[in-house]
């Protein structure tokens, strides 16, 4: 596994992900939600989403993300 920029390749909406966060909260469980209208359609803008209540996307500088792995099987 290994960690991809931001700026060469985004995860697919709502894909739970690792992210570095470089203002220093260290690696965070994020997702990237996107803003729907009218109807549920998608207007194209999107923002991350945390699990820990509180982080704010203005309050982290996201670089680099990283496939959040799946549980073992046993």
């Amino acid at each position: 596994m290994e960690w991809i920029d931001c700026e060469e390749s985004l995860p697919e909406p709502n894909q739970t992900v690792l992210v570095n966060d470089l203002n220093g909260e260290g690696v965070l469980i994020a997702w990237r939600s996107l803003w729907r209208g009218v109807g549920g359609k998608p207007t194209g803008d999107w923002q991350w989403v945390f699990q820990v209540q509180g982080i704010e996307e203005e309050d982290v500088e996201i670089k680099q993300w990283l496939a959040y792995p799946a549980p073992p099987t046993e």
